[in-house]
């Protein structure tokens, strides 16, 4: 039997892949160029530089992301529609049917919780109460379910904001006599151009470095996201939720309660 909720998730799924398309499409048309210059800050050191030549689609990559955003996010509604309706039967009545969700709560509201999770069975309750972002204590806003939720609500209103970044792994060739862990990256939103990385600008033999770096640059998220997700790639992160969805949410809950 095929659910609501894993029709979310597999249309969630789609949205990223075609958004992770667009990103490599957009990547083989070189639209980007780097180059290394002195640091004026620091004689003995270098930058490395990213200039951004074309723009991705912005719009049309906000909508996608918009897009999977959604359908993440309602499959989680649309789960605990269906646990109140294996627990309770068709028809559900109005009080539960117009009220049930997924909680996602930053901070402690057993009424809110119980008016949303009413006529679900105690058990899935229960496993969907410690699943709640409160529950990290300090770090709720790190939890994946709080930043789906904010990153939804963001999506009602206005298409995501996203910013040029460099993901978090650079590729380089590094010349005899130098040290790998010496090249610093610098990670932040690339608007038009941006340095990246910092490195010694001589080897140890005194010889001048001129290094090799190839910057895998993709979109992360931009000023309007949640401060915790501001300038992470929005691919690894949303893939990130995806998975954590399937493993904590979806397991624990569909084969005890709907399979």
């Amino acid at each position: 039997m095929s659910h609501h909720h894993q029709r979310r998730l597999d249309r969630a799924l789609y949205h990223l892949e075609s958004l992770e398309e667009e990103l490599e499409a957009w990547r083989k048309e070189n639209p980007y160029q780097t180059w290394s210059e002195p640091d004026d800050f620091d004689s003995t050191k270098k930058l490395l530089w990213v200039e951004v030549l074309k723009p991705p689609p912005a719009a049309d990559l906000s909508v996608i992301i918009g897009d999977c955003i959604h359908n993440l996010r309602s499959a989680l509604d649309n789960l605990a529609f269906e646990l109140a309706l294996a627990y309770k039967g068709a028809p559900l009545p109005s009080d539960i049917e117009g009220k049930a969700g997924f909680p996602t709560l930053p901070a402690e509201n057993p009424a809110k919780l119980d008016n949303m999770l009413k006529g679900i069975h105690p058990d899935a309750k229960a496993i969907i109460e410690g699943l709640q972002p409160y529950n990290r204590w300090k770090r709720a806003t790190n939890d994946p379910l709080w930043q789906l939720n904010k990153l939804a609500v963001e999506d009602k209103h206005r298409l995501p904001h996203i910013t040029l970044v460099v993901n978090r792994n650079l590729s380089f060739w590094v010349p005899a006599g130098f040290n790998a862990d010496e090249i610093e990256p610098i990670f932040g939103p690339i608007e038009d151009r941006a340095p990246i990385a910092r490195y010694p600008a001589f080897d140890e033999t005194g010889t001048e470095v001129d290094m090799n770096l190839t910057p895998a640059v993709s979109i992360g998220f931009g000023q309007r996201a949640p401060k915790q997700l501001r300038g992470m790639p929005v691919t690894d992160r949303l893939r990130h939720i995806h998975s954590y969805i399937i493993e904590k949410v979806i397991r624990p809950l569909v084969v005890p309660f709907l399979d």
